[in-house]
C-alpha cells in the first residue's frame, strides 16, 4: 500500500494508508478575463503566476480493537497541530516533494470496530520540487548550470568570495558589490542575504535569476 510523507512524518506511523492515487493535475494560471465595449472575444490580462493547486488523498486507517478514538486523535494532532507550509511527498512519485499546507476538516468515517476512512486535502504551492535539487553543489568559477525541467525554476547561490561579484545566468547579470566571505542569492523568496542578515542593499540588478 501507498503512503504520504509531511512535515516529517509518515502517513503509516499513524496507520494510514493510500487507496487512491491523487489525480496528477497542474495548477491553475492566474489570469483576468475583461468583456470589452466594441471588441469582440475577450481581453485576457495574465499576471504571470500560477495559483495554488489542490492535492487530496482517498485513505484508510487501520488500528488495534477499540482504539479508533485513540488513533484520530494522533491523526487529526499530527495534521491539524502545524501552520504554514511543510513538506508533502508520497511513494507514488518519490523523485519530487511539495510545499503544502493541510486544508479543510477532518472527518473520519468509521468501518468496522478497526478501520476508518478519511479524504485528507493538501493547499499545495503550484510547482513540485525535485528531491535531488535540495541538494547544494559546489561549482566551480566559469560554471555552466542547467535547468533539467520543463517550467523554469528559481534557484539559490551561495557565493563565495570577497569584493565585487558578478553572476551571469540567461544572458543577464546582476552585481555583488562589497562582499565578504560570501553572500546568498534566493530566487524563490527574491531577497539576498548573508545568514539572517540582509544584504538587498549590495545588490544591483533588476529581479532575480531565472533558469529557464
Amino acid at each position: 500500500m501507498n503512503y504520504f510523507y509531511f512535515d516529517g512524518g509518515r502517513s503509516i506511523d499513524y496507520g494510514i494508508r493510500i487507496s487512491k492515487e491523487a489525480t496528477l493535475s497542474a495548477p491553475e494560471r492566474d489570469v483576468e478575463v475583461f468583456s470589452v465595449p466594441g471588441r469582440s472575444g475577450e481581453l485576457v490580462i495574465d499576471k504571470g503566476r500560477f495559483g495554488p493547486q489542490l492535492v487530496t488523498y482517498e485513505a484508510f486507517f487501520r488500528c488495534p480493537d477499540g482504539e479508533r478514538a485513540a488513533y484520530a486523535r494522533r491523526i487529526k494532532s499530527w495534521l491539524l497541530g502545524v501552520s504554514g507550509y511543510r513538506e508533502l511527498a508520497d511513494t507514488y512519485d518519490r523523485q519530487y516533494y511539495r510545499m503544502a499546507r493541510y486544508s479543510g476538516a477532518l472527518d473520519i468515517e468509521a468501518v468496522g470496530r478497526r478501520f476508518g476512512k478519511l479524504d485528507l486535502s493538501f493547499s499545495c504551492q503550484p510547482f513540485r520540487l525535485r528531491q535531488d535539487g535540495r541538494v547544494l553543489r559546489e561549482l566551480p568559477l566559469e560554471s555552466t548550470v542547467y535547468n533539467p525541467e520543463d517550467w523554469p525554476s528559481k534557484p539559490y547561490f551561495k557565493l563565495y568570495g570577497d569584493g565585487d561579484i558578478r553572476l551571469a545566468v540567461g544572458g543577464r547579470v546582476w552585481q555583488f558589490s562589497g562582499v565578504s566571505g560570501y553572500i546568498e542569492v534566493d530566487s524563490e523568496i527574491m531577497e539576498t542575504h548573508k545568514g539572517l542578515l540582509p544584504q538587498n542593499s549590495k545588490k544591483t540588478g533588476d529581479s532575480y535569476p531565472e533558469l529557464a
